[in-house]
């Protein structure tokens, strides 16, 4: 693996720490109680790291809402293909996923 592949696996790993973080304290404390700096608390980095991904709290809140809106997209998409299939069934386990 090169330098470039290295440097995007972290720089990603790093984006999915703040989004999961923040969806995390999002659910517990609710969008307007959660800041930059509590989130910069949990992952054990400055608000500055932060921002140097996300330019404020509301593009990483749209963010995350824009990942869980593909996913559920997908999950959709994986369900209807199926036929002759007890679709809430199916629906629920994908969801468990």
């Amino acid at each position: 693996m090169g330098i470039k592949e290295r440097k995007l696996r972290e720089y990603l790993y790093k984006r999915d720490l703040i989004l999961k973080t923040a969806e995390k304290l999002f659910a517990e404390k609710g969008f307007n109680n959660v800041g930059i700096r509590d989130i910069a608390k949990v992952i054990e980095y400055s608000p500055a790291f932060i921002y140097s991904f996300f330019k404020s709290k509301d593009e990483i809140y749209v963010t995350v809402i824009g990942e869980r809106f593909n996913k559920m997209n997908q999950i959709i998409r994986e369900v209807i293909s199926e036929k002759g299939i007890n679709w809430l069934e199916k629906f629920d386990k994908l969801l468990e996923k």
